[in-house]
Parts: C-alpha cells; sequence; structure tokens
C-alpha cells in the first residue's frame, strides 16, 4: 500500500512497472492498483519449474536473467514482452535489442545506450 502511495503522489502510473520474484506480490498488485504494470522475475538459478508461477502471476512482462532469455519470450509470445536483466556484455546487448525486449537492464547504461541507440 506504501508503495502504491508514493507512486499516485510521485509518478505517472503507467511509466511503473512493479517487479516480483514472487506471484503472490503481483496479483494483489493487480487487485490494489490495477493501473500499474506487473513483471514476474526469474532467474536461472531458481530451481522449480517458473511458468505456472508466471502463467499465475498473470503479469503484463516477464523479466528474466539473460540465462533465460530465449525460453521466456517462447512463454510471453515473443521478446517485446521481456524486461531482461542484468545484460553487460556487449554483444547480448545487441543481440537482445535487435530481437526486439522492451527493455534491458545492466550495470552499464551509458555503454549499452551508445551502442544500441542510434
Amino acid at each position: 500500500r506504501a508503495v502504491g502511495r508514493v507512486i499516485d503522489a510521485h509518478a505517472d502510473p503507467s511509466s511503473i512497472v512493479v517487479s516480483s520474484f514472487d506471484p503472490r506480490v503481483l496479483r494483489q498488485v493487480a487487485r490494489m492498483a490495477p493501473a500499474l504494470k506487473r513483471g514476474f522475475l526469474r532467474s536461472r538459478r531458481q530451481f522449480r519449474p517458473w511458468t505456472p508461477f508466471a502463467w499465475w502471476a498473470n503479469a503484463d512482462y516477464v523479466h528474466p536473467d539473460v540465462g533465460l532469455v530465449d525460453e521466456a519470450a517462447r512463454f510471453a509470445g515473443g521478446y517485446e514482452k521481456l524486461l531482461v536483466w542484468t545484460v553487460d556484455a556487449p554483444f547480448e546487448q545487441e543481440r537482445l535489442a535487435s530481437a526486439g525486449v522492451k527493455a534491458i537492464i545492466t550495470n552499464r547504461p551509458a555503454g549499452a545506450r551508445a551502442r544500441i541507440v542510434r
């Protein structure tokens, strides 16, 4: 609730994506603030099958780490539903930008921007 109040007071809700590894949190956000977009985070280091949780979360986006990108794109129906983290390798940034991902999350934003924004 506190996050929702801060967003309401200081941000345009259409520019926000609330992300979580926990699908219960995303469902709660959907009930409490349906205008907010939601993203299901997942890492290849998590051992449980992730697609049932992503489906149940009913998120707008999938946020896979680099190791799950292609599998997540198949699940989501395309790369444009992916916000990929943490993409620091230049060749991966270029590959993912060419594939059409929604966003790339990186520790090196200046270099990524220079490489893929032309």
